[in-house]
């Protein structure tokens, strides 16, 4: 009888202990997780870089390297089942790309041919909203969309353009679509501290929609590391 009660009893004080230790973690499919952002991007613009056909001249732009930008902003994720969740974010963020601009003078005496280096940069006020599929507790994959308002534009020499006069080698660029939208895709780790993305984003509309460089089909695209330091997670 004795050593009933005893196995009676643990097995009472597990039930309990389990009980409250369940309690006590937030299911995985009503957490909630945000805190900052940042990511190394490498930017960049495909498609077609003209011809901008002139009276007197013919223009093309080809894309030489990806410029190195960042972004700086604010994440939520909100875990709808085990295996789903939605991540938005807004972000401030850079894009653009550094291009060789070749030139065919057109003349009486024939056709004339010159190039040059040109980079394109614009900054962005960024909205994402994303579905986080979860291969397990720590891999994901990451799909969805994002949109962004225009806040500046400018061309500039690339820092190895040594020939170009130093005191005039930014100018505003015009012609810039205000607002620009895309799709996004990649996958990352979760950790208690941070999640760790690698994705690429591709910009559906195109840059430019008027102004001299309105000819040019050029849409965004961007390779990222992100960061996601969490300030606040009901995970356990």
């Amino acid at each position: 009888m004795t050593k009933s009660i005893k196995l009676l009893m643990l097995a009472t004080t597990y039930l309990l202990c389990g009980n409250a230790k369940g309690q006590d973690e937030t299911p995985a499919k009503s957490a909630v997780e945000f805190g900052l952002q940042h990511s190394i991007n490498f930017t960049h613009m495909l498609g077609d870089g003209g011809p901008i056909v002139y009276s007197n001249r013919v223009e093309n732009y080809e894309l030489l390297r990806s410029r190195l930008t960042f972004d700086l902003g604010m994440f939520a994720i909100i875990h709808i089942s085990d295996h789903f969740a939605i991540q938005p974010e807004a972000v401030y963020t850079y894009m653009g790309g550094h291009f060789q601009k070749r030139t065919t003078y057109l003349h009486d005496l024939g056709a004339f041919e010159g190039t040059e280096n040109e980079s394109f940069a614009s900054d962005y006020l960024k909205f994402a909203l994303s579905t986080n599929i979860k291969f397990n507790e720590r891999i994901f994959f990451q799909f969805g969309g994002y949109g962004s308002s225009l806040l500046s534009a400018e061309k500039f020499y690339p820092w190895w353009e040594a020939d170009i006069d130093s005191d005039n080698t930014r100018t505003s660029l015009s012609g810039i679509r205000k607002f620009d939208a895309g799709v996004l895709g990649g996958f990352g780790m979760s950790t208690k501290v941070v999640n760790i993305t690698f994705r690429y984003n591709y910009g559906l509309l195109d840059v430019f929609e008027k102004g001299e460089l309105g000819d040019l089909n050029l849409s965004h695209g961007v390779f990222q590391f992100v960061l996601q330091w969490k300030l606040y997670s009901d995970l356990k």
